[in-house]
């Protein structure tokens, strides 16, 4: 299990493929998992490494019950059926403390829902799912209290006892936290101010000028310390190692060919899980069936929606009331009849654009999150989407006409 406290999300988005060069930002990096050299960025890769963001991006409407069935039926093979993805479900659940809430909404915004305990929780769940090999958090105790903090990271133990790397990035962790790791990290401004065994960080202090004080907390010392002293005061005193040393720490001895084929023919296997994921059909059914759940559940949404709409028509037909009804060789009365059909038109636009617009900031990281895992097919996503939204902006616009065109005047059913 990792640490690493500054600099800390950069380095954990780079060694995930989530940072990649831009027009603004160049990433040069060589990442090797034993011994053998990968490319994060790519999607292959990037398969097989379960990545829990700051920021949980988490379907609001859906429950951590089925929040972890949906990554499970669309990332693990076809093969499993459903009693064993409800049984795999049902444990992943109790491991991580969520069973009392497993049938409770997410939530988010104006949706009440889990605590922000459970929702990380949850979040972890959804990654750990496929039982990746390994495992990267960014500040996974970030807005937790103390006892929910150590919780999340008795299950983070239990799962780097189980066999699998977990690295995750932390600020200033409580005692109890910090002696539960098994490396640490600690970085500087970017730069690494100590790598190797959390029981030999006390040593290195000491010999550096900087014991730590009797009853006080390792980790409050190092913040200490580290915020308290300028970068080239703390390299005058030999913290900073130069990357010649890092290197040659970390450095290895050679692997037989046997053992790195090995370790290829792993990797390849599970990148092979690819050709077992389910059909674009059972993709985009279980996308419809998420999208429905949400209109039913979020009902504060849905009604604001149409009783808005149902309000603008109102108050246009009381503005052009009775105008419908008269006589349009009238130029006045035409000219009026065409305004208040071309204002009705521009509601009927903006509105049904506007619930979509209003909604794109919350989807967007659950799309994106669930997308560069591989959990659907971009076509499935649009055409679920689409299709949804559709349908209610058809009946959105004709609640809008059929009000307006009744105290417009142009229909009567009088």
């Amino acid at each position: 299990m990792f640490c690493f406290c500054a600099g800390k999300s950069s380095l954990l988005n780079i060694l995930s493929g989530r940072a990649m060069t831009s027009n603004r930002v160049d990433v040069q990096a060589t990442v090797h998992v034993d011994n053998l050299k990968l490319e994060p960025s790519n999607i292959e890769v990037r398969k097989t490494i379960a990545f829990v963001a700051q920021e949980e991006s988490l379907e609001r409407t859906a429950t951590p019950r089925e929040s972890i069935k949906f990554s499970a039926k669309l990332r693990l093979p076809k093969t499993f059926t459903n009693d064993q993805l409800d049984e795999l479900c049902i444990r992943m659940l109790e491991e991580l403390g969520l069973t009392h809430c497993a049938d409770t909404v997410i939530g988010g915004g104006l949706l009440k829902g889990i605590s922000g305990g459970e929702k990380k929780r949850t979040s972890v769940g959804v990654e750990l799912v496929v039982k990746p090999s390994l495992v990267y958090l960014d500040e996974p105790t970030s807005g937790l209290d103390s006892f929910s903090a150590i919780q999340l990271c008795q299950v983070l133990k239990k799962v780097a006892n189980a066999g699998a790397s977990v690295l995750f990035t932390i600020h200033q962790p409580s005692s109890e936290i910090f002696n539960s790791f098994d490396h640490l990290i600690l970085m500087n401004r970017g730069r690494v101010m100590y790598q190797g065994s959390v029981t030999d960080v006390s040593s290195y202090f000491e010999d550096r000028g900087y014991p730590i004080p009797a009853n006080f907390s390792t980790a409050d010392w190092i913040m200490n310390v580290s915020q308290s002293n300028k970068v080239d005061k703390l390299e005058s005193k030999g913290f900073f190692d130069s990357p010649e040393q890092i290197s040659s720490k970390s450095e290895e001895e050679d692997v037989e060919s046997s053992i790195q084929e090995i370790a290829a023919a792993d990797i390849s296997t599970d990148c092979a899980l690819e050709g077992s994921h389910v059909s674009i059909l059972t993709e985009t059914a279980m996308l419809y069936e998420r999208e429905i759940k949400a209109l039913y559940r979020d009902t504060g949404g849905t009604i604001a929606r149409f009783a808005v709409t149902a309000f603008l028509a109102t108050l246009l037909g009381t503005i052009f009331f009775g105008v419908g009804r008269s006589n349009l060789e009238d130029r006045n009365n035409l000219f009026s009849s065409f305004g208040a059909l071309v204002v009705v038109g521009i509601v009927g636009m903006m509105g049904s654009a506007q619930s979509e617009l209003m909604a794109f900031p919350m989807t967007r990281p659950v799309f994106l999150r669930e997308y560069s895992t591989n959990h659907y097919s971009v076509l499935s996503y649009f055409v679920a989407r689409f299709s949804i939204e559709a349908t209610m902006t058809a009946i959105q616009n004709l609640v809008l006409v059929s009000l307006f065109l009744i105290v417009f005047g142009a229909v009567s059913f009088f």
